[in-house]
């Protein structure tokens, strides 16, 4: 007896599924559309947890070992690491592949699309590619110049892509990126004709109620001096509850700032810190002017961390108090939905891809000040939803105008820009163009409905 199959997608991260958001998002939009879905990817950190995770199976593929890194040169490092690893990813996908066709996040890209590509020939399956960015430009940037690393990369990525998966290759293939400058470069590059899928607010993301940031905060404080202000019960530094027993935004808070960093060298938080500096200064030169003070709170963990606390440690700010938490996931939109802005320093390597991370806040109802280059305004507005700025200077000039309190308000979130911003924000919200399934719906999955074979079924 044989019957009909639901669709089946295996996606595919050659990095950590919990770092792998806009995948995620991808799964769960299958889900949502009835797709049955395989999750392939890196395990060492567990993923945040999702609404449809017990409806995607999750399968974890062998890293490399970190002593290739830390006993052999880098150049035989590289070279161990991308046999090792075309070898684990190759077997992975004879044990687990078992789908009608395969979504592939670029970057990674090497070895993973000779791999895929391979595979697909042999099994006869379609390849989705997923563009997020071009790897060999984050070596560039890593390094500081082309390296024979980073044309080889290159080779492996957007010459193989140009070559074997595209419109006349003997793989199916079909291809989506993040931007339009993104689309219109791989075109000119290979040939490849793409769609552009934005990165959008998922639902977890929204604009933060008293009530929860008040749960929020009393959490953090008894975590962090900074923000514990246990003595006084029904209080936090940004919350309070009244006689009656309901719960508000305190009048008197400060000013809070957000920013989610990967401490890599892609993020130069040092702009940030110098920005800080400036602002701190004007705050105690204008004793006449009632500044907020300003709590600066930046999310994340990576190899820099630990170094910019350092720094940080060392400034003897009066009127400003910065804290690097590292929060639970259930955690982040809480936060986030508190901020009064958002500061994103997503440096692109290509100049072709967009911040993430900006994304987040949109649905959290927060403006955003982000360093500008030629692609941001596709995503960010000048002076609609938020500001761009090019120089430490500017950053702190934004900081001070916008954060500034006038004679007729109460709090910062009530400043007359920062409300226009947060406005704009609403309205495109409500307007339904800024839903990552909807979008996710017109686009993706009428693709994969066209590469589905006719009639799939199994045989029990």
């Amino acid at each position: 007896m044989s019957e009909l199959r639901r669709p089946r997608i295996h996606i595919l991260v050659l990095g950590d599924v919990a770092r792998s958001p806009r995948m995620r998002n991808h799964a769960n939009s299958f889900v949502e559309s009835n797709w049955d879905v395989n999750f392939s990817g890196y395990g060492s950190n567990p993923p945040p947890p999702a609404s449809n995770d017990n409806k995607i199976a999750f399968f974890y593929i062998r890293e490399p070992p970190k002593w290739f890194d830390r006993l052999l040169p880098r150049i035989i490092a590289l070279l161990l690491k991308l046999i090792f690893l075309s070898i684990s990813l190759f077997l992975h996908l004879v044990r687990n592949f078992n789908g009608h066709m395969l979504l592939v996040q670029s970057p990674p890209a090497a070895p993973t699309m000779i791999i895929v590509w391979f595979y697909a020939l042999l099994k006869g399956v379609p390849v989705l590619v997923d563009w997020h960015n071009y790897g060999y430009t984050i070596l560039e940037a890593s390094s500081g110049k082309k390296t024979l690393t980073s044309k080889l990369y290159k080779l492996l990525e957007v010459n193989f892509a140009g070559s074997f998966l595209n419109a006349n290759g003997r793989v199916k293939s079909q291809h989506f990126c993040v931007s339009q400058a993104l689309q219109r470069d791989l075109n000119e590059r290979t040939g490849i004709k793409s769609s552009v899928v934005y990165d959008l607010p998922t639902v977890e993301f929204q604009p933060t109620t008293p009530e929860r940031a008040h749960i929020l905060f009393k959490k953090l404080g008894q975590m962090y001096p900074a923000l514990d202000v246990s003595d006084i019960p029904d209080q936090t530094i940004f919350t309070e509850r009244n006689k009656s027993g309901n719960i508000s935004w305190r009048v008197d808070r400060p000013a809070l700032l957000v920013s989610s960093c990967s401490w890599t060298p892609d993020d130069d938080y040092s702009m940030m810190l110098e920005a800080l500096d400036i602002y701190d200064a004007t705050v105690a030169s204008s004793p006449n002017i009632a500044y907020h003070r300003l709590f600066c709170i930046i999310t994340g963990r990576g190899p820099l961390k630990e170094h910019f606390a350092g720094i940080i440690a060392k400034r003897n700010w009066k009127h400003v108090v910065v804290l690097l938490p590292w929060l639970d996931w259930s955690d982040y939109p809480v936060l986030l939905g508190c901020a009064d802005l958002g500061v994103s320093l997503h440096r692109s390597t290509s100049g072709l891809d967009l911040p993430m991370k900006v994304v987040d806040f949109f649905g959290a109802g927060v403006p955003v000040l982000a360093l500008a280059y030629p692609t941001l305004p596709e995503l960010l507005s000048d002076k609609v939803v938020g500001r761009h700025f090019s120089t430490v200077d500017e950053l702190a000039t934004q900081l001070t105008s916008l954060l500034m309190p006038k004679e007729d308000f109460e709090g910062p979130a009530e400043s007359q820009e920062l409300g226009r911003y947060r406005s704009n924000l609403h309205r495109r919200r409500q307007s339904g163009r800024q839903d990552w399934h909807a979008q996710w719906q017109r686009i993706v999955l009428p693709v994969c409905r066209g590469l589905l074979p006719e009639r799939p079924r199994k045989t029990t």
